[in-house]
């Protein structure tokens, strides 16, 4: 039998490392950002990072360092923060072309709901702070033709799935180019994730990258609490802005379930080992333990030997900015030793 340090090797060989993540809103990709982070941190790769923010400017202007350039001598390796909008050429711009694409939907209504919450009372943004009574998203289903008007092109509730896929808003009536612009995607992600189908689209992730399912363990990130949802989804005046929406869900939903039906009977297998371990590990990084320090797994056929430590504990529950600041406060020491690449903005 090979011994571990050759199993790991050969396993770090084989890894993707080259990887893309749409982080789409609302769409559990805060969670999905801690495992990329995390996956980039521990084997000190390159991140595309904007150099203040969480938000990443994606205009190249000549000769402007919009993002933390890479070291000297090296590349970029992971893009996964916020983008205005998808478009594969600027991606392409930073990254090398064996890039592996990922993205994530959630089903419509529930990210509308998630959306108009987290941006009226968590970020306080001032159409939705304005809309009130007993139940403010129902007066604001009730009113959604002119209070979407109000909010224009920045509404994060208006098909924002579809805008954050790179459709453009102007466009957003012309349901037979959106089905189009759909075969175009189809194209570019290698896997599109669905938030109702977490744990599978995890499995089918680290089946794509050659991961160990070490690397897709996960807690849950920045979740907020919300009432059960009883409104009629199907009204006539809610449909126009979520149609798009609707149609790109459905559509990798679908995709998913196949991608799933292909791997073979040994995924659900693997799906439930994952459930198990991943249930053990949210146990030992419970703010309840008190007792366990560490929890070993012995090497099987989805991973080496490895073990979770209180350490990494402490990566699995960072929050979005913080371990953004600390990729990109290690990035930033990585250039000012090694000097700065700064052909991607020439």
């Amino acid at each position: 039998m090979a011994s571990a340090a050759l199993q790991k090797d050969r396993r770090y060989s084989s890894e993707v490392r080259h990887i893309a993540f749409l982080k789409v809103h609302k769409c559990a990709s805060s969670t999905m950002l801690n495992i990329f982070y995390r996956f980039g941190y521990k084997r000190g790769l390159n991140f595309v990072l904007p150099i203040k923010s969480n938000y990443l400017d994606m205009i190249h202007k000549k000769g402007v360092i919009s993002v933390v350039p890479p070291p000297a001598m090296s590349g970029y390796d992971i893009l996964c923060n916020h983008v205005t909008k998808f478009n594969k050429q600027l991606f392409s711009r930073y990254l090398p072309p064996d890039t592996k694409y990922i993205a994530i939907v959630r089903e419509p209504f529930k990210r509308m709901y998630s959306a108009f919450h987290y941006y009226r009372n968590v970020l306080h943004y001032p159409i939705l702070r304005n809309v009130r009574g007993v139940d403010p998203f129902k007066t604001y289903l009730n009113n959604i033709t002119s209070l979407e008007t109000l909010w224009g092109d920045h509404s994060f509730t208006n098909n924002k799935m579809a805008r954050d896929f790179g459709f453009p808003t102007e466009e957003y009536k012309n349901i037979s180019k959106f089905k189009t612009y759909l075969g175009t995607l189809d194209k570019h992600f290698h896997l599109v994730m669905v938030s109702e189908m977490f744990l599978e689209s995890l499995v089918l992730l680290r089946r794509l990258l050659k991961w160990s399912i070490e690397d897709v363990i996960f807690l849950t990130i920045n979740v907020h609490e919300h009432k059960n949802l009883t409104t009629d989804t199907s009204s006539e005046n809610i449909e126009p802005f979520l149609a798009l929406d609707r149609i790109l869900y459905d559509h990798y939903l679908t995709r998913l379930k196949e991608q799933i039906d292909a791997q073979g009977p040994d995924f659900h297998k693997e799906l439930q080992y994952f459930k198990d371990v991943n249930s053990k590990a949210s146990d030992l990084c419970s703010a309840n333990n008190t007792t366990n320090k560490l929890l070993s797994f012995r090497a099987n056929e989805w991973h080496d030997d490895f073990t979770i430590t209180l350490q990494d504990c402490d990566l699995l529950s960072k929050k979005e900015i913080t371990f953004l600041n600390l990729v990109r406060d290690k990035q930033t020491e990585r250039v000012k030793t090694y000097g700065a690449n700064i052909s991607y903005f020439q």
